[in-house]
Formats: structure tokens, C-alpha cells, sequence
């Protein structure tokens, strides 16, 4: 291994074809075939195409290196954040472990499911990138939805949360543990889709009832379309003042 590559390799950081070539000054050709070798003698462990990960002293393959599956996401998913159930699950408002990680991002989706050696990841689109915060996961920042952009996401699009049930059981620890209603209304601002605050204004007025501010900031973004509380089930009844179909047997 050469010491131009080593600066590179010290820094534990997912790295491209690219940034390799440009540390040991040799062609796309050539820096592949390095890394090849690099990972035979496992040096780097190759992610996919095009992107390896270092394998420091104190691993000894190139699965233990690549352990935690956060650590690629700013290098293979651009415009990205962690949220969803991986969110909910960060944030104490679930304990039901999952064996994929949601990742929401505002690029083109070409694939919905992603597989990366052990690990798969769900993509679902966001609107906006506001109202994230940073974590520092093994020298990489990676960006994650704040509580409140979590539980916004999950409305919107049920399959993130994995399904409606599971959306509302985190919705009940959130109001809970970190509702805020400021911060709350300041990361609704950038939401376009209305089914978001038809789904979250009927359970709202379930759970708290209908004066609570959740219902008023869902009730004054109330279109006339109707929506469904939960996508791909029979949903035969109409809740007239949420404009919301509900699925037969549905109830708190």
C-alpha cells in the first residue's frame, strides 16, 4: 500500500475509485486494479461499485468495518436523510427493531430498496431537507429528521412509518415525550400534500380531541379531496369532516 493511498485509508471514511486515483495519481484502470488487490488483502472492503471503506487494525474482515449501515449514506444517497421508523426508533418513540433503514430524500428514486453487502435500505421521496439535525456516526455526518419532521413524514406517507398502526403508536409516544408546537407547525410549513393533515388531524382528535392545536393547524389546511387513512387496505367509511376514508374495523 502505498503512502499517497494511506492518507486516504486513515481517515476511515467511504471513498470512490476516484478519490483513490487522484491520491495515488494512476488512471480509473489501474486505481481499480489496486483496490482489487487492496481487498484481497483486506485493506478496504468493497460496498458496491465504485465505493470502498476502509478496514482498520482492530477489525478483522471487512463486515466488521462495515457494521453500522448509517455510515455510507452521505457518499451513496445525495440529498438524503435518516427518518421514518429508522427516526422513530432513534428517538425512543419505538422499540420495534427493523431490518431495513429508511432513508427520505429528495432526488429521483430509481430503486425503492437498495442492498449494500448485509444491508438493505427503503427510500421514500421528501419534500425538503428542512428541519434535520446532524449526528456524528464514525467520523460521518449524517443527517436525520428531528422528532417532529419524523412524525410529519409518517402522515405523509404511512409506508415509512411502516404502516398506519405503527405510525400511531409512535405518534402517542412523541406527544408524549417531545411535542412542541412551535417547532412542530415549523416543520409542517413545507408540507404541499393535504392527506397529511387529514390523516394526522383525525387521530389527533381521537387521541386529544378536536380543539387540540394539532386539529386546528389540520383543519385550516383541509382540502375537499378525499384520502385514505392507510394506503392498499379496504376502506369503506368516510370521516365527512377529515375528507379520509378509514379501513373496515379501523379504531384506537
Amino acid at each position: 500500500m502505498t503512502n499517497k493511498l494511506h492518507k486516504l485509508l486513515v481517515t476511515g471514511r467511504i471513498f470512490t475509485v476516484e478519490e483513490a486515483a487522484h491520491f495515488l495519481d494512476l488512471g480509473a484502470k489501474d486505481t481499480a486494479k489496486a483496490l482489487s488487490r487492496y481487498v484481497e488483502q483486506n485493506i478496504v472492503v468493497r460496498i458496491k461499485r465504485g465505493f470502498y471503506l476502509p478496514v482498520h487494525s482492530r477489525f478483522s474482515t471487512g463486515d466488521e468495518a462495515f457494521s453500522n449501515p448509517w455510515i455510507v449514506l452521505p457518499k451513496i444517497f445525495p440529498e438524503h436523510y435518516i427518518g421514518g421508523w429508522s427516526a422513530a426508533h432513534h428517538f425512543g418513540f419505538t422499540d420495534q427493531l427493523f431490518s431495513s433503514t429508511c432513508v427520505l430524500t429528495t432526488a429521483r428514486i430509481m430503486r425503492p430498496k437498495v442492498h449494500l453487502k448485509k444491508f438493505t435500505y427503503a427510500l421514500f421521496r421528501s419534500q425538503s431537507l428542512n428541519c434535520t439535525e446532524i449526528l456524528w456516526v464514525d467520523q460521518e455526518k449524517i443527517p436525520i429528521s428531528n422528532p417532529h419532521k419524523t412524525i410529519l413524514d409518517m402522515f405523509h406517507n404511512p409506508k415509512c412509518g411502516a404502516g398506519i398502526t405503527h405510525v400511531i403508536e409512535c405518534f402517542r409516544c412523541y406527544l408524549t415525550e417531545a411535542f412542541n408546537l412551535e417547532l412542530f407547525k415549523e416543520a409542517a410549513e413545507p408540507y404541499q400534500n393535504r392527506a397529511l393533515f387529514k390523516r394526522i388531524g383525525y387521530i389527533s382528535e381521537l387521541l386529544l380531541g378536536i380543539d387540540h392545536p394539532i386539529c386546528t393547524l389540520a383543519k385550516a389546511r383541509l382540502t375537499k379531496g378525499h384520502s385514505l387513512l392507510e394506503f392498499d387496505s379496504p376502506s369503506p367509511t368516510l370521516i365527512d369532516r377529515w375528507n379520509l376514508f378509514i379501513p373496515t374495523g379501523f379504531s384506537l
